[in-house]
């Protein structure tokens, strides 16, 4: 990830579903956030899958 990644962002939610669609809108923003002030957004390297 790139050094502006900021991997104190803290996704509290009770359940699973709710978790996933917070961090979904996490990546969004700071895509979004990235391109606009012009960070180099990496290529996805796979789906993390957990168990």
């Amino acid at each position: 990830m790139p050094e502006s990644f900021c991997p104190q962002i803290f996704l509290p939610k009770d359940t699973r579903p709710g978790a996933i669609r917070n961090a979904e809108d996490a990546i969004r923003l700071w895509i979004k956030t990235a391109k606009e002030d012009g960070v180099e957004i990496p290529q996805p390297r796979g789906r993390l899958v957990c168990a």
